[in-house]
Parts: structure tokens; C-alpha cells; sequence
């Protein structure tokens, strides 16, 4: 897709990526997506380790996480390095990196280095368990966030292993976070005009987004259990078989209950005093749930679907990854587009609009430092200078001169 410049709200705000594999690249894809100027920094010769995940010659991970950025791949830890970075960072609005604690400090760019060079930078800091504590320099990734922070306790069949949800949710959740807080940061720049510090954790993360069941525990020191799709709120709420596949209902109030009942098994069911209210259904949770899926495996899904929705029942069947591909409401929304003009859908856009408007994919994920030259530039560096700092190996060249490169040294 030809490289147009970022149009939307964040245009002219300028963000400095060290992150690597998900939850720091993720931040900056989103604030790309907004229109930020997103540089990416990696390292020479391998980069972001994401580029070489997955079976295809072009890793989907790296892809839909790193479009709208561009690309320098710089050693951090040669000295000839540091004029660039003190360039980029007396230009740059927001430093993102999700490097354990130390590690930027040992290079020179913690948050309180930078901020002498630019104390107008919102440093943002995503660590694996934070950054104090005692276990504050233990690695984590995704999955040992989510066995951790508890969630793996209470996911999957109540009678089965514990079960890591395939989406790297911590990964994502803290992210999600870290994006609030350096946009509440960047708005409050504009009137004080110094940057913050924005810090949070996959642990953190996941145990935000396990406040309603830690908070219960916490209040009444009981421990959720394996409930598979089910949960506490509401009954019936959750996946049921049909003739063909399986569906999930979820009529999670008195009067959704008896529009169910009534379609599902006529008004005898919608009348029966042992299901009338919540605390009944509740109290029977699984005789509710064999009663109900009694009566769901004599239709096909699309027509139990069909019939609950008519009578204002919230359901949905449980499509696989092909069915939402193609689902016709996915297709209205826009959401799945092309990285290039002439390509098929390939990627997930922001899923947010503006205006009416989706952010658009303006550029491909970059190949290695493919941009090096132009960002020197940028910084005023002449042909001379790139030079230089090449033969210095302070700056590495794009990917195809790389391994031009290589091959020459082996031959």
C-alpha cells in the first residue's frame, strides 16, 4: 500500500518503538493507527524477533502489529549510537519499550535519561511483574501471566487441566492500559508541558481484568471454579449443542428467561416455578442447562439462532475463524483489510472509527531498517554521516543489503 503521511488525531506526534514480540509493539501500532509517526527500533541483523515467528515467509504476528510504523535498526549499545538517539529523542513525543526493568537503564535510556534530553516525552514502560516487588526482574510472557495472575485457575471444563486462552490477552490487556495512560499523558502535556512516566505490567493487566472475580473472592473468600463457557451472571448463559454444531444463550434476565422458556419449550417451561427467577436458576444452574439442551439439539444452529432472535433472545452461534472470514456483518463493518491495494484481506484494522471513518493502513509492516536512510536524514544527517555511522556499525543497512552483505563475507 502506498505510504501516505498519518491523518488523524494523533498526526504530528512522533513515537519512539523499542518494544519487542506483542505488548510494546501493540501500544505503538495503535497510537500508528491514530497517525502517530511511529519509528520502530530494532536490533541489526535479526530485529524484532517476531519476524521470524510463524511458517509463512512474512510472520502475521510482526505484520498486524507493526504497519504504519518505520524502521531503524541501531545498536544500542555502541557508543556512535548515541548522537542518533539523542537526535530521535529530542524529536520525539513518546518512548514505548517493554524491556524488563534494567534494561533500559544499563543503555542509557531510562525514563530519566531521555528527560534530560527532551522533558517533554511521555516515557511509557511495560514489564512482565512491574517494576518493583520482589520478583521484578523474573522474566513473563503471555501464557506465564495468565498462569500466574490466576486466570488459568478458572478456565476450561470444571472437570479438566487448567486451560491458557489461545488470544495473548495479558499481552493485550496491558497494552490497552498503557495506551490510556500516555494519551491522558500527551493531553496533559499540553498544559504543563512535561511528560510522565507510564508504567504497567502483564500481571497488573490480567489482574485488572480479573477484578470482578478476584474482588468476589476478596469479599467472600470463595474461589471461582471451572465453569467451561458458563458463568455466575445470569441463567442460562452459556454454550449449548445443537443438531449440527452448538450455539451460546445467554438470557440472563427474568423476562429474557421467559421469552427463551416460551420459545424454546412453550409456556409450561416459561411458567415452571423451579426456573422463575434469577436465584432459582441459578440454585439449579445445571439442571437448567441439561433441560435446555434438550430441547436446542432438535434444531440446527442457524435455526435456534433464528428463533431466539426473533423473540428478542441474546444468542449467537459459535462461528469458527472462516465463518467470521466471510460473515457478512464482519464484511459491512470494514474491519478486515488489505495491507496492499491488489491483496485480499489480510489483516485486522483498528477496530475503532473516527468520524465515521476507520484509520487507515497507510503503510506495510517495514522489512528491516528499511527506513534508516530516510530517518537519518530526517535528523539532518548527510550521505557522509550515514556512512560513517555504518562503517561504525552504529546503524545497520535494510534487510536485502544485509544479506547481500553476508554472502559477499562468506564468499
Amino acid at each position: 500500500m502506498t505510504d501516505v503521511p498519518g491523518t488523524g488525531p494523533l498526526a504530528g506526534i512522533t513515537v519512539l518503538d523499542f518494544g519487542r514480540v506483542i505488548a510494546g509493539p501493540f501500544v505503538a501500532q495503535i497510537l500508528a493507527d491514530l497517525g502517530a509517526d511511529v519509528i520502530k527500533v530494532e536490533r541489526p541483523l535479526v530485529g524484532d524477533e517476531t519476524r521470524s515467528y510463524g511458517a509463512t515467509e512474512r510472520s502475521s504476528l510482526f505484520e498486524t502489529l507493526n504497519r504504519n510504523k518505520r524502521s531503524i535498526a541501531l545498536d544500542l549499545s555502541n557508543a556512535d549510537t548515541g548522537q542518533i538517539l539523542t537526535a530521535l529523542i529530542e524529536r520525539a513525543d513518546v518512548v514505548v519499550h517493554n524491556f524488563r526493568p534494567g534494561v533500559m537503564e544499563r543503555l542509557g535510556l531510562a525514563h530519566t535519561d531521555v528527560w534530560k534530553v527532551n522533558p517533554r516525552i511521555v516515557y511509557c514502560a511495560i514489564s512482565g511483574f512491574g517494576s518493583g516487588g520482589p520478583l521484578r526482574d523474573k522474566a513473563a510472557n503471555d501464557v506465564i501471566a495468565q498462569a500466574y495472575s490466576g486466570l488459568m485457575s478458572f478456565t476450561g471444563d470444571a472437570d479438566g487441566p487448567p486451560v491458557r486462552v489461545p488470544v495473548p490477552v495479558a499481552d493485550y490487556t496491558a497494552g490497552l492500559f498503557a495506551v490510556a495512560g500516555v494519551l491522558a499523558a500527551l493531553l496533559e502535556r499540553a498544559t504543563t508541558g512535561r511528560g510522565r512516566l507510564v508504567e504497567t505490567s502483564l500481571i497488573e493487566g490480567m489482574l485488572a481484568l480479573e477484578c470482578m472475580h478476584l474482588g468476589d473472592y476478596l469479599t467472600t473468600g470463595q474461589l471461582p471454579v471451572r465453569l467451561a463457557s458458563g458463568n455466575m451472571l445470569g441463567q442460562p448463559n452459556q454454550a449449548f449443542r445443537t443438531r449440527d454444531g452448538a450455539a451460546v444463550i445467554a438470557a440472563v434476565n427474568d423476562d429474557m428467561w421467559r421469552r427463551c422458556a416460551t420459545a424454546l419449550g412453550g409456556s409450561e417451561l416459561a411458567e415452571d416455578p423451579r426456573y422463575r427467577h434469577g436465584s432459582d436458576r441459578l440454585a439449579r444452574k445445571d439442571e437448567l442447562a441439561a433441560v435446555i439442551e434438550g430441547l436446542t439439539r432438535r434444531l440446527d444452529t442457524e435455526e435456534l439462532v433464528a428463533t431466539l432472535d426473533a423473540a428478542g433472545v441474546v444468542c449467537s452461534a459459535i462461528n469458527t475463524l472462516a465463518d467470521v472470514a466471510g460473515d457478512p456483518q464482519v464484511r459491512a463493518l470494514g474491519i478486515l483489510q488489505s495491507a496492499s491495494q491488489d491483496d485480499a484481506p489480510n489483516q485486522v484494522a483498528s477496530p475503532l472509527t473516527i468520524d465515521g471513518a476507520r484509520p487507515a493502513i497507510r503503510r506495510t509492516a517495514p522489512t528491516l531498517s528499511a527506513d534508516a536512510e530516510q530517518i537519518l536524514n530526517d535528523l539532518g544527517l548527510g550521505r557522509e554521516d550515514v556512512a560513517a555511522l555504518r562503517a561504525a556499525g552504529a546503524v545497520s543497512v535494510s534487510a536485502p543489503e544485509l544479506v547481500a552483505a553476508a554472502e559477499g563475507d562468506a564468499r
